[in-house]
């Protein structure tokens, strides 16, 4: 009991109380030490939850848990927790599967709702606000590529059909924000020397 082997004192305890079973000394020992061995639990209860409380990252909180629950098995607080968090981390971890591999694909707009899921499930989920940032970069710079893309088609389009007049009005009109772009600036010279060579033929 004095050096804390409390699992040790009580087995020696109970073993001798099948000799002995109303030995005085022996049943206030055992009361003493299961006592002892409350307490124990009752602190090691509070240190665990306080210690999973504060840890954001779910593989440590698992972690610990498992720790507990190897130092006091079969003890159903850990047990109920530690299933608690493991679900909870196969949910999260399924969530930002789901995120990136929506990205991977390009789909920038499903995968932000997936980090803004993520965000109500378990909005403790470390860096979480980094990921939604750069999603949302992500997004917006695929946005603009696609729109420059279906611009550069449009002009092409029109210069393909001798339709320089047409090209050149997209280029004025939509190609400001692409002023140093330059496939959008070899565009403009084609349309431009068509406009000429047009001119010229009148």
């Amino acid at each position: 009991v004095e050096a804390g082997k409390l699992n040790a004192a009580l087995a020696i305890c109970l073993e001798r109380l099948e000799m002995y079973p109303t030995h005085e000394h022996l049943l206030s020992l055992r009361f003493k030490i299961e006592e002892l061995q409350q307490q124990a639990l009752s602190a090691k209860m509070a240190e665990v939850d306080r210690s999973t409380q504060s840890e954001p990252d779910l593989n440590r909180r698992v972690k610990i848990l498992e720790d507990a629950l190897a130092d006091y098995p079969g003890e159903s607080h850990f047990e109920r927790a530690l299933q608690q968090a493991q679900n909870l981390r196969k949910i999260v971890e399924s969530i930002v599967s789901k995120a990136k591999a929506l990205e991977d694909r390009k789909e920038f707009g499903e995968a932000h709702q997936e980090w803004l899921k993520l965000k109500t499930v378990y909005p403790r989920y470390p860096l979480l606000s980094v990921e939604l940032d750069r999603v949302t970069r992500l997004r917006s710079e695929y946005d603009k590529r696609q729109v420059r893309a279906l611009l550069v088609q449009e002009i092409d389009r029109q210069i393909e059909r001798g339709n320089f007049p047409a090209a050149m009005d997209l280029i004025r009109e939509r190609g400001s924000e692409y002023k140093d772009d330059g496939e959008i600036a070899a565009l403009e010279r084609i349309a431009a020397q068509g406009i000429r060579s047009q001119e010229e033929g009148l």
